[in-house]
């Protein structure tokens, strides 16, 4: 039994579609089929159904799946530790990321990846305008942000990050299972506009919308955004990471339709730290957020 089959088989069920992870993993539909059916072979026993609107474990599948992702943990574990012993890499991962990845998403990565490396140190960063400067400087090892901060870079998506309206709960808005950007139009606005191809900012002018109501503030720091929503019984945008840590008299209510932004990593111009950052990114990919 290889570990690289059962490593195909896990990162399938992540993804939830042989022909989307085929094309993630590098294989050709057919070629991964082939793949998961030899495991299959190998152990004997039918580990996934697959029908029309995807793949689902089958039982046996389900009793299987955490132990096979234990053994391929293991295993990615003795390589990464072999390849330290060999280089004599200091076990440092430099990070740059959004300060909303900072609120339980990003430590939940860091637990986890020291259960496989414990002696790796990490020096973290929080910043957007500055990502792209400290990539070509060779100052981080990896950003986690938009692929447009850091263009011209490898970027790998990981997970859909969704924005959400906060507003101070004396706003008769708090009143709505959910809320369309048209709808804030009669409340005083906050606008984090730090970066101005944010996901919000573009869907305001791709509809033409305009606050008159509006006061931009610039923060990279979502924490500081709900402040000045709770203290000016305002209404803003932040991201739904930040339900987390929502203020007492502040409601978190999701827009109509949603407005996401993709979350991925870009790898620096590293050397000795290639295989323990590849090693931390497929432990981000493992690592959904959580939310209140």
């Amino acid at each position: 039994m290889e570990t690289k089959k059962i490593f195909a088989f896990i990162e399938t069920v992540r993804i939830g579609s042989i022909n989307k992870a085929a094309v993630e993993l590098g294989y050709t539909q057919s070629g991964l089929t082939y793949i998961l059916n030899t495991l299959e072979d190998d152990l004997g026993i039918k580990l996934l159904s697959r029908g029309h609107s995807g793949i689902t474990l089958t039982p046996e599948g389900q009793e299987l799946y955490p132990l096979l992702e234990r053994l391929v943990d293991c295993e990615i574990a003795v390589n990464e530790r072999l390849a330290l012993l060999k280089s004599h890499y200091n076990g440092v991962i430099r990070i740059a990321a959004y300060s909303s990845l900072m609120v339980s998403w990003l430590p939940e990565v860091l637990r986890s990846f020291h259960k496989l490396h414990p002696d790796v140190k990490f020096e973290i960063r929080t910043s957007v305008l500055n990502m792209k400067k400290w990539l070509d400087e060779d100052a981080i090892d990896i950003a986690l942000c938009e692929k447009h901060v850091v263009e011209g870079y490898n970027w790998q998506y990981i997970f859909d990050d969704e924005m959400w309206v906060a507003a101070h709960e004396s706003l008769p808005i708090c009143s709505e299972s959910c809320v369309t950007l048209e709808m804030l139009r009669p409340y005083p606005i906050i606008f984090p506009n730090i970066n101005p191809k944010n996901v919000v900012s573009l869907k305001l002018e791709e509809l033409g919308i305009r606050y008159e109501r509006q006061t931009d503030l610039y923060t990279e720091d979502g924490s500081i955004t709900l402040s000045m929503v709770q203290q000016n019984r305002a209404v803003s945008f932040v991201t739904r990471m930040y339900s987390l840590e929502c203020p007492e008299n502040v409601r978190f209510i999701p827009l109509e339709p949603p407005i996401k932004r993709g979350i991925g990593v870009a790898v620096g111009h590293t050397l000795g730290a290639n295989k323990l950052v590849r090693s931390f990114i497929a432990t981000m990919k493992r690592t959904q957020p959580r939310y209140k």
